[in-house]
């Protein structure tokens, strides 16, 4: 803890505790940057370059802010429930989220094989009920009978109409999700310069206000 000091921010009065060493931090409340006064920056030729007035003092790289800006804290003194606080910073920053396809496990060979046995199985079971409900005195197997009738009305049933619509919707999906890999690879390559309050990709001249940000990556 001696490496530590605390500071006041300047933008809105939390206290926050900075490495000594540091030359500029991040309030994790407000996500204003500030530079330690005293402190003379120095040139990195290898640290991006904020396009607009090539200074390095006031660049964070995007992900590093959002990991600081979202964070778990308990809902209060009397619960240990966490809950997720995201300054408007982060907000801003944050990129889209993944893609979900909850039925994905179903379009895999396995999955499919799993979910038309357990079709034929409940079809036997519910077969075989009302069988024994109708013909209470007929002394045969009705759950095996109904178990091979299964195979062949299910399996059809399922390859021409189930396969079809899964196969469909894993392809849309996977598109989805090779478009977010696409804006993610872009967002982690983004750094934000808080003294114009831009964001800019590194090794890249254009610049993309913050307010405009999120719009930016939905488009890519």
């Amino acid at each position: 803890m001696n490496n530590l000091i605390t500071l006041s921010c300047p933008s809105c009065g939390a206290n926050l505790e900075v490495n000594s060493g540091a030359k500029q931090f991040a309030c994790k409340y407000c996500g204003s940057v500030h530079v330690l006064s005293g402190v003379s920056p120095t040139i990195d030729s290898n640290s991006p370059i904020c396009p607009v007035a090539s200074h390095q003092d006031v660049i964070l790289k995007v992900s590093a802010i959002v990991r600081t800006q979202v964070f778990d804290a308990p809902a209060n003194s009397h619960s240990e429930t966490p809950v997720t606080y995201m300054s408007q910073l982060g907000k801003k920053l944050i990129y889209p989220p993944k893609p979900n396809f909850p039925l994905a496990a179903l379009t895999t060979r396995g999955g499919i094989i799993s979910f038309v046995f357990i079709a034929i199985l409940l079809f036997a079971i519910l077969g075989n009920a009302i069988f024994l409900r109708l013909f209470p005195s007929v002394d045969i197997c009705g759950f095996i009978l109904f178990l091979v009738v299964g195979v062949f009305i299910v399996t059809p049933i399922t390859k021409n109409t189930l396969i079809p619509i899964l196969s469909k919707k894993n392809a849309e999906y996977k598109e989805r999700y090779e478009q977010w890999r696409i804006v993610k690879n872009l967002w982690d390559n983004a750094y934000y310069c808080q003294r114009h309050d831009v964001v800019f990709m590194n090794g890249n001249q254009q610049t993309i206000p913050l307010d405009k940000f999120q719009s930016f990556l939905l488009r890519k």
